[in-house]
């Protein structure tokens, strides 16, 4: 045997082994060689059949053009599918057809805080009776507003009394300036605060119900206990004198009573000491706890007792 480089081994090529210069792709025989078991697992060898080591390549040569055969036709029907989806989405774009969309959500388009007055994107709508009049908080005003609610309410009772009356934990910002009625709802607020607050919500809900349930359960009831229970748990941060028992005091914002004793809002001087007496400490912490007990009539000669102490 001879090759076209005139380098080649006649030993070489009786071994299976191809020439550089010469064709690469033969003819492969018309009936493909029997397949299964592992590769060079064949028959007994035939008079004149080729060697095995030829048989092992031509059946790796097939597989490997069947599976590029396989590829490009799983390509072209890959391509023609997206041509078809492009050529489907221009038909509906031409025709003045649109693909359907999500509804947008309030959300979605900046509005202004009613707290911070600022276009923000992210926030919550307060629950009013007519959505149109509903107001709008950024989620960076949101956890500090309601923490202020909570805390106002629990150093307040008139503050407190207020929220129970009104049946929600958390009211519109502006219900306070105007007739909005509007609140925010419990569950919505649960992704939108942290959680030590989420658990101050759940926490300050769960007693407002059991408060409803109290008086529903004692709401006849005429035993002097039971009534001045309800008043303590109507007004539990209440205080008293400590000089002649004048109470419940309802006591609100700062407690450093001398910040703001003697100022004036308007027509109105604030005092911060016993409107009956005139008994005076500088922190709220100092005065006692309301006993329960109405003692609010201003009388001379128990005022005149206190002042002599």
């Amino acid at each position: 045997m001879a090759c076209r480089c005139q380098h080649c081994r006649p030993e070489w090529l009786g071994n299976g082994w191809w020439c550089p210069q010469a064709p690469r792709v033969q003819m492969l025989p018309a009936q493909p060689l029997p397949r299964g078991g592992r590769i060079g697992q064949q028959g007994p060898l035939q008079e004149g059949a080729l060697d095995p080591s030829d048989a092992d390549l031509r059946e790796a040569l097939e597989a490997s053009l069947r599976s590029a055969e396989e590829d490009r036709l799983f390509q072209e029907e890959l391509s023609r599918a997206i041509r078809q989806s492009m050529e489907d989405a221009g038909s509906l774009t031409a025709s003045g057809s649109q693909i359907p969309q999500a509804p947008e959500t309030p959300s979605q388009a900046p509005e202004t805080c009613i707290i911070c007055l600022e276009q923000k994107i992210c926030g919550i709508w307060c629950c009013c009776d007519e959505p149109s009049a509903a107001h709008f908080l950024c989620s960076g005003c949101l956890p500090l507003y309601v923490r202020s609610e909570l805390q106002s309410d629990e150093e307040s009772g008139r503050r407190l009394m207020e929220r129970r009356a009104f049946g929600h934990c958390v009211r519109c910002p502006s219900g306070r300036s105007s007739d909005c009625q509007g609140f925010l709802q419990l569950e919505a607020l649960r992704p939108r605060v942290p959680t030590e607050l989420w658990s101050q919500l759940q926490a300050t809900a769960e007693a407002d119900e059991n408060h409803r349930q109290w008086q529903l359960q004692h709401d006849r009831e005429e035993d002097p206990e039971v009534l001045r229970e309800s008043l303590l748990r109507s007004m539990p941060n209440a205080v008293q004198c400590a000089g002649c028992g004048y109470g419940p005091i309802d006591h609100m914002a700062c407690q450093d009573l001398d910040a703001h004793h003697g100022e004036w809002q308007g027509s109105t001087q604030i005092s911060n000491q016993c409107p009956r007496c005139g008994w005076w400490q500088h922190d709220i912490r100092q005065w006692p706890r309301w006993a329960g007990v109405l003692d609010m009539a201003c009388n001379e000669e128990r005022t005149a007792a206190c002042s002599e102490q």
